[in-house]
């Protein structure tokens, strides 16, 4: 009973990575979204413009 008792514990823990991981992605996704057609910040424009003086 306490090896089921732990094989459960570490499965609860998987279960938990991966819907963690599903909200991070859910989430990502999300921002990206709201980010169309939003003007980028000017922090966002000077690291742009640094990228591109460094190519």
């Amino acid at each position: 009973m306490i090896q089921r008792t732990n094989q459960i514990k570490e499965n609860l823990g998987y279960l938990e990575t991966a819907w963690k991981a599903v909200a991070d992605s859910a989430k990502w996704a999300w921002d990206s979204m709201l980010d169309i057609g939003r003007e980028a910040s000017l922090d966002q424009k000077s690291q742009m413009f640094s990228v591109k003086l460094m190519k």
